[in-house]
């Protein structure tokens, strides 16, 4: 269950996984490595499916309180795989 799973990584709600996405923001981090890192950690809470899906949602969520945070198409000109 996806929720437990979190909760292992001491995320218990929504509020916590954005906050959990903006905590790997950092100085002289790119937006792709940002992104990368949060899709990593999705890999490490043991999510098998939706990790891409779940970080273009978080990303975009941001995005719309902190603009510049994430642009898709600054993304995929700077990943070779995408999302």
């Amino acid at each position: 269950m996806q929720v437990a799973k979190f909760a292992e990584h001491g995320i218990h709600t929504t509020h916590q996984l954005l906050g959990k996405f903006l905590s790997l923001r950092g100085p002289g981090i790119t937006m792709k490595e940002h992104i990368d890192a949060f899709y990593e950690f999705l890999r490490e809470v043991g999510l098998g499916s939706y990790m891409s899906s779940i970080t273009k949602a978080v990303a975009e969520k941001v995005n719309t309180w902190i603009p510049s945070t994430y642009d898709d198409d600054t993304y995929l000109a700077e990943s070779s795989s995408g999302f």
